[in-house]
């Protein structure tokens, strides 16, 4: 077989190492509930399955600060009450009246 490159192999591009330590939010998720335009709804998932971690979730558009706890499985999930953002693609001007 003929090419016109070579791949050398190994590391031929510049990588960047990343430290983090051992627990960390491996995921999150923050959306208006389906139903109620009042509701938003948050759940983040730490890296490790550690219960009784305190994590917060802050909005300050909506001046919104929630507190919540990691169960078992390191997920903190909560619900929370705003005013009515059904508003579509303006939701945060809407909501920040």
């Amino acid at each position: 077989m003929s090419f016109d490159w070579w791949n050398y192999g190994g590391i031929t591009r510049d990588v960047m190492l990343v430290s983090v330590p051992q627990s960390y939010i491996k995921d999150h998720f923050i959306q208006l509930d389906k139903v109620q335009s009042n509701l938003i709804r948050a759940k983040v998932t730490l890296s490790e399955a550690k219960p009784g971690i305190n994590v917060q979730v802050a909005i300050p558009e909506l001046g919104i600060r929630q507190n919540m706890t990691t169960d078992a499985n390191g997920i903190a999930q909560a619900t929370i009450k705003t005013k009515n953002c059904n508003v579509g693609h303006r939701m945060l001007q809407s909501c920040m009246m």
